[in-house]
């Protein structure tokens, strides 16, 4: 009996196996046994589809001569430069695009030409606001970037950071401030140097 029931496990476990085989998926199985019964269990180790597609085209829309973004291809985005995932559910939770020489080096040392080559440009296109677990987002002093309409960052439910600093918002203000009132999480917002217009409540 016993020597029944352990081949009717391996018999589970190689259908399994084969039909797993077959398919492309981007998580890990795992497998309990508790009671008698098999059980498996789905971890997720790749970024969500849809959100991979969000990155994609925020990319297309942005001028970056420098290439700072030439590591976002392949299906895997949670290994893109400047992105960050949840491990277990694989939701895009940070993305850290703020200008990379910022900070790091001394006016002295500082080479004019790789700066502003550096810099990120372009619009942000609203397909950004589909990144809706984002918990920290940072495109800070890239000078290039604008947002003429911001209602994309409404839908940013979870953001708890945010800075915008040196980003063209000069047009946006009103729609500023709605986008930002939206972020019941927000603990943290940036937005010196964006030429925003009136008061932000």
């Amino acid at each position: 009996m016993e020597s029944h029931y352990h081949l009717t496990i391996a018999h589970y476990l190689l259908v399994f196996l084969l039909a797993s085989s077959y398919m492309q998926t981007s998580t890990k199985h795992c497998f309990c046994l508790a009671g008698g019964e098999l059980s498996s269990c789905v971890k997720t180790n790749s970024c969500i589809d849809e959100e991979r597609r969000a990155l994609l085209v925020f990319k297309r829309h942005l001028v970056d001569p420098s290439g700072r973004l030439s590591s976002w291809v392949g299906h895997d985005c949670c290994r893109w430069e400047g992105i960050s995932c949840d491990n277990l559910t694989g939701h895009v939770v940070k993305m850290d695009l703020r200008h990379p020489y910022l900070h790091s080096i001394s006016d002295e040392e500082l080479d004019v030409w790789a700066y502003e080559k550096a810099q990120l440009g372009g619009e942000i296109p609203p397909s950004l606001g589909n990144l809706s677990t984002l918990h920290f987002l940072d495109l800070g002093w890239n000078y290039g970037l604008t947002s003429k309409n911001l209602n994309w960052l409404s839908r940013l439910s979870s953001l708890k950071y945010l800075d915008l600093c040196g980003m063209n918002l000069g047009t946006t203000g009103v729609n500023c401030v709605y986008a930002v009132n939206m972020l019941l999480s927000l603990a943290e917002l940036h937005l010196s140097n964006t030429g925003l217009k009136g008061q932000i409540p």
